[in-house]
């Protein structure tokens, strides 16, 4: 994938998430940031997320 494809598919992984739960104005506003932190700010959530959730995982489904 090609750099500019990669920012496509997680862009559309994070706004398709929001609008599962109704998040319009979120999905407005990384649509429409030519800076892009509101949508680096999700990734380093998301990010976090599966960090936190492998080792959930590693460690048996046990949270420590």
């Amino acid at each position: 994938m090609s750099d500019e494809q990669i920012v496509a598919y997680v862009r559309n992984i994070i706004t398709t998430n929001l609008e599962s739960g109704d998040n319009f104005k979120e999905i407005f506003i990384i649509n429409a940031d030519e800076t892009n932190k509101t949508l680096i700010a999700h990734i380093d959530g998301l990010t976090a997320l599966f960090k936190k959730a492998k080792e959930i995982l590693e460690n048996g489904g046990k949270d420590e």
